[in-house]
């Protein structure tokens, strides 16, 4: 039998146990597995039936690859693994789990259970490489947001938490952690994208980023992770423009006024206004040499399918066009969706999924998780979404 070789998962061994919230041992499966978890680099060796023996390599670009020889613990080559297709890259960490808002608050970790819940139980588990992103560095904080900012968080969650504005942005002493290791799965999903040529990048992370201002945490959000991954990707990967679309049913303010100068960053929103924040009116559209690079879509609380669909055909992909991007960074909350407690759109997960498919086939796409609060549309709507960008097979030349 000729040998045959895939990416897998700590899933595929050890079927019960992938996640630490569901509280039981990696040694369910056929034979043992080290505790760790999220894509970090471990070696396993075992004799359970098929013979089968786990090694794990690092790509030129640095990222973890897990292959399996299924006879005579065969070991692949380097040339066999710098010729492995790149496969769409799915980027979590249990980390994200720890930052915990006050009881009753929406931004909780049950989102993001609910959501691999969905995504395990569906083919999509092993359709896409795991990737564990790692905490970002300070540096690349700095990208985007000052020292005084950093700093006022990272003290904030070291002395044991609290709120970080006047509103409802909780940290406890894990957030910080967390939040770093949300900017890290961007950066680490650019480099899958733009380093490894992956066809995409689905970041499924918590704190949220796209109300975090250059110096200001607001609105759930402690630091801007789709803001730091486009820079991060001009910085670290020479791309030269990119575009960020975010259809959060909130206006991404935060990233708006971090590149409202830059005309290397072309930001679109589509959005329930009025709403919070209280930005995103259609005359926003930059300023300096950034004027013309914003383009806000308000639109009235009740809007449908017909609207956003509307909007994206006469509008985001004119645009999209024109611009030209290099990368795409998508925003992706789902919180229009008609069954979210905090929005008052009327959207549904297929409405996501089509919205998906009218932007997929141009720059290579990395997507970041932002709202959806509701448990079941989040995690539903964040599939569908996924699933249709699975239909992009091929990384963009």
């Amino acid at each position: 039998m000729g040998s045959r070789r895939r990416p897998i998962l700590k899933a595929d061994i050890c079927k019960d146990a992938a996640i630490s919230f569901d509280e039981r041992p990696f040694e369910k499966g056929r034979g043992e597995i080290h505790p760790v978890w999220s894509g970090d680099l471990f070696a396993k060796y075992t004799d359970r039936p098929l013979e089968m023996q786990q090694r794990i390599w690092v790509d030129t670009k640095g990222l973890p690859r897990i292959f399996y020889a299924p006879e005579r613990e065969e070991i692949t080559t380097e040339t066999e693994q710098s010729e492995a297709v790149p496969r769409p890259a799915f980027l979590f960490h249990d980390s994200f789990l720890l930052h915990t808002p006050p009881q009753g608050h929406p931004e909780r970790p049950d989102r993001l259970k609910a959501l691999i819940r969905t995504f395990r139980a569906s083919d999509l588990w092993t359709e896409m490489d795991h990737i564990g992103p790692v905490p970002c560095e300070e540096k690349h904080l700095l990208l985007c947001h000052t020292e005084n900012h950093c700093s006022f968080i990272r003290r904030t969650c070291e002395s044991g938490g609290g709120l970080l504005d006047g509103g409802d942005t909780h940290c406890v002493e894990a957030s910080y952690e967390a939040a770093t290791r949300a900017v890290g799965a961007v950066t680490g999903a650019v480099d899958a994208v733009a380093g490894n040529g992956a066809p995409f990048a689905f970041c499924a992370v918590r704190p949220p980023g796209h109300h975090a201002e250059r110096d200001q945490p607001m609105g759930f959000c402690l630091f801007n992770n789709a803001a730091i991954g486009a820079r991060y990707a001009q910085k670290h990967h020479g791309v030269g423009k990119v575009a960020i679309l975010d259809w959060d049913v909130h206006h991404g303010n935060g990233t708006q006024h971090i590149f409202e100068e830059d005309p290397t960053v072309m930001y679109i929103s589509l959005h329930q206004f009025p709403f919070y924040p209280g930005t995103g009116a259609a005359k926003e559209t930059g300023k300096g040499d950034g004027r013309g690079f914003t383009l806000n879509i308000p639109l009235p609380a009740g809007s449908s399918e017909e609207a956003y669909l509307k909007a994206f055909n006469r509008m985001v992909i004119p645009a999209l066009e024109r611009f030209h991007a290099d990368l795409l960074i998508l925003s992706a909350g789902f919180d229009a969706h008609v069954r979210d407690p905090l929005g008052e759109m009327m959207l549904t997960e297929q409405s996501f999924a089509r919205m998906t498919s009218l932007v997929m086939h141009g720059a290579p796409i990395v997507s970041v998780l932002e709202g959806g609060y509701d448990l079941d549309a989040l995690s539903r709507s964040a599939e569908a979404h996924v699933r249709t960008l699975l239909q992009r097979s091929d990384p963009v030349a």
